[in-house]
């Protein structure tokens, strides 16, 4: 469109405004330089990643080795809980020993002292008593007085049960030995009447020797009470 040479310059600016197109906006190059100072301090503004804190400290990554004694210390806090869990498994397959020494030794009382056949009748005179001695390998044995109470029964029994070691008491009440543990039930010759022990008590012989006094030696030979082979030998 043309436009009338006459036209008055501030009407001429306007109809250019009005119907030339737009230019193009240009940023000044001062406002470009300040943009680009801004995103550089706002840069300078954001975490970074560091090997050392304000402090100089220094953030060290484990090694192998140290990996390695950290993985042993791991297996053996678990490996020692595991090794006592398994020890009252071992017993009850592998039961306590009940037998002796190969040669005889002498049975002692409660204080230590060895046991003179006449007095230990006359302290405890009841037939068929069973009391505890200290026998073979110093376990606790009993010794048993016959029937009519006038002598010594020629076998003793060992009173550590068979399941897991503990120390079976003799219940007259019931004339069998109860043990207090896991209640496994001996008759009054020390074979199993109920579980969970797995054997009969051990037998070692009684012996009177010629200055009275009484003494245990190993059992060898079958067991009475079943006809078979001594576990215990």
């Amino acid at each position: 469109m043309q436009m009338h040479k006459g036209m008055n310059p501030s009407l001429r600016a306007s109809h250019r405004s009005r119907f030339e197109p737009m230019q193009p906006h240009v940023t000044p190059p001062a406002l470009n330089r300040l943009a680009k100072g801004g995103a550089r301090r706002r840069t300078a503004l954001l975490p970074v990643c560091s090997a050392s804190d304000a402090g100089g400290a220094q953030w060290e990554v484990p090694d192998v080795e140290k990996r390695k004694t950290m993985n042993n210390v791991l297996l053996a806090g678990v490996a020692l809980p595991t090794a006592s869990l398994a020890g009252p498994f071992l017993k009850f397959l592998y039961p306590p020993g009940g037998g002796g020494e190969n040669k005889p030794q002498a049975a002692r009382d409660i204080l230590g002292a060895d046991i003179k056949a006449a007095e230990w009748l006359k302290a405890h005179p009841q037939p068929g008593a069973r009391d505890l001695t200290q026998g073979l390998k110093g376990d606790p044995t009993y010794l048993i007085t016959s029937p009519d109470g006038a002598s010594l029964m020629s076998y003793g029994l060992n009173a550590v049960c068979t399941h897991l070691g503990c120390v079976v008491p003799w219940v007259p009440a019931e004339n069998q030995f109860i043990c207090p543990c896991h209640n496994s039930h001996y008759n009054n010759e020390g074979k199993v009447l109920r579980g969970p022990a797995p054997l009969p008590l051990a037998l070692a012989h009684v012996d009177v020797g010629d200055n009275g006094t009484v003494y245990f030696s190993p059992w060898t030979e079958t067991d009475f009470r079943s006809n078979s082979d001594p576990w215990w030998a």
